[in-house]
């Protein structure tokens, strides 16, 4: 990773989900308008700074819209089966699948929902959380996608 140039997207992204996390922890909900604002300063970041510096469109962004509408068919599923997620969640996984691309998506994927079984497992362990104890799923969205960009290219065998 070049530490010289930060990433816009990434910069773009964390402003967004800070924001988008602190609204999900306080109201329990993600506002479309926010994720809407993300989705379109992730393109518009793409397109101003890809010329720039080649390492903004690193991860094959051809794969990321793609990645986008499977998470969020996945995501979906989940959410119309199996229940336990908002939609909200449903969207912001999408964003991110775009924001991470189809390479980085199941790493990203993955360390959300070992933060928030961690978490959700501390909190039955020590404050005495029952199943049916909801948390909200957008912070781990935020740390997961974050952790899974800042892995160097190469890292992933895909």
């Amino acid at each position: 990773m070049n530490l010289t140039f930060i990433d816009p997207r990434l910069a773009v992204f964390c402003f967004f989900g800070i924001i988008i996390t602190v609204f999900d922890v306080r109201e329990t909900r993600i506002p479309d308008p926010l994720l809407v604002l993300l989705a379109l300063s992730l393109f518009l970041c793409e397109l101003i700074f890809a010329r720039e510096n080649p390492s903004v469109s690193a991860g094959r962004p051809a794969f990321r819209l793609p990645a986008a509408v499977l998470t969020f068919a996945a995501f979906y599923l989940l959410y119309r089966v199996k229940g336990g997620i908002g939609f909200g969640d449903v969207k912001y996984a999408a964003v991110m699948a775009y924001f991470n691309g189809a390479f980085a998506i199941i790493p990203a994927l993955l360390a959300a929902c070992l933060g928030a079984l961690a978490v959700w497992g501390a909190g039955a362990l020590f404050f005495r959380w029952d199943a049916q104890r909801r948390i909200p799923f957008a912070p781990f969205l935020l740390i997961g996608a974050v952790a899974a960009s800042l892995l160097p290219e190469g890292a992933l065998p895909l």
